[in-house]
């Protein structure tokens, strides 16, 4: 069940749509079409972004994150970022340290960006924000980049009083590419973002979350360097194999290597957790919106590592508190530096090793 915070602020009507992609730079206020609830077909590869379209007025040089033990934490931003099979490759996710995924409606998946200790000049497509992605960004204490939201979206960023960058409210930050259609033609660049919040005077400053960074974290006593993810009873997967000489779980997308748009390069981190939710359609939503029970909640976790599992559990108390991550004994989990995705999953979800 949808919750909204007790007395939110007023929810901002959703304006229709533009009929054509703008020219970047935009401060529109359109909130892109959501995608019709559908299965995801096999994806043809959209075309990428090209440098002319994804030049932004400065020249900076992107910066990865890599989650390490003594790396400086900035200003945390939570950018929200589209997985419908046109909004593929994506860019910039590769310059992130957390990368969340779970689904968005009608069985397509979306992720959120956090980007703690490093910046990326291009990062999209850029999308709409549901509630369980603000839960998440709270815990970092992270400014969120969207172009609209649900209106529980709405609501709870309000209520959590989360920093933002909306297009459809005619903020700066987003702006069109013309080598793709619209509404998956969005782009933002975190360098950007973070002076435009600066100057806002709407910066929150960011915090670690749930993450213990430790480069002696244990292995699992389990072998696991093939892994295949099932969001059943929604039609999509995703799986993660082992490469000891990059040291990272290559990521794939119904059975295609997930890719940058910008270098090509493969997408993965040393670390993957599976975490347990009840996901469940929203009863009467017209765009097949789901619900995510993350707050005053609790289950199961996975954590891939160094091509090992281990079992854990993952609770939640309110949807300002952080999550914690847990090991099979309760004490806190302790992650491997380098890039972690994050795959939250229905309670009926398949996993494979």
């Amino acid at each position: 069940m949808e919750v909204l915070p007790t007395e939110p602020a007023a929810v901002p009507p959703t304006p229709p749509a533009s009929p054509t992609p703008a020219p970047r730079p935009t401060a529109s206020a359109t909130v892109p079409p959501t995608p019709s609830p559908s299965p995801y077909p096999s994806p043809a590869a959209a075309p990428a972004p090209t440098a002319e379209e994804t030049a932004t007025p400065q020249a900076e040089e992107a910066t990865p994150g890599l989650l390490a033990a003594d790396a400086a934490l900035l200003p945390a931003l939570a950018v929200v970022v589209e997985n419908h099979p046109d909004a593929r490759p994506q860019t910039g996710l590769d310059h992130a340290d957390v990368v969340y995924e779970t689904l968005a409606e009608g069985g397509v998946s979306r992720f959120l960006a956090l980007f703690l200790t490093g910046d990326a000049p291009v990062v999209g497509p850029v999308r709409s924000l549901r509630h369980y992605f603000a839960f998440i960004a709270a815990e970092y204490g992270a400014d969120v980049v969207h172009i609209g939201a649900s209106p529980a979206g709405f609501a709870w960023r309000a209520a959590l009083g989360l920093g933002k960058l909306d297009e459809s409210a005619g903020d700066p930050g987003v702006w069109r590419s013309r080598a793709r259609a619209a509404p998956h033609n969005a782009y933002t660049s975190t360098f950007d973002d973070r002076a435009d919040l600066a100057a806002r005077g709407n910066q929150q400053g960011g915090g670690w979350g749930p993450i213990s960074v430790d480069p002696r974290a244990p292995l699992g006593a389990e072998p696991a360097p093939a892994v295949t993810i099932r969001f059943t009873p929604w039609p999509y997967a995703v799986a993660y194999a082992w490469d000891e000489a990059s040291g990272v779980y290559t990521r794939s997308m119904e059975g295609a290597v997930h890719r940058d748009a910008a270098d090509g390069a493969s997408l993965g981190g040393p670390s993957v957790i599976v975490q347990f939710a009840d996901i469940a359609p929203i009863p009467n939503d017209d765009k097949a919106r789901v619900d995510i029970d993350l707050a005053g909640a609790g289950g199961r976790l996975l954590l891939f590592s160094r091509g090992t599992v281990q079992e854990g559990s993952w609770e939640k108390d309110a949807p300002d508190a952080p999550t914690r991550w847990l090991d099979a004994d309760g004490a806190p989990l302790r992650l491997s530096p380098g890039q972690l995705w994050v795959e939250i999953v229905p309670l009926t979800a398949s996993v494979d090793w």
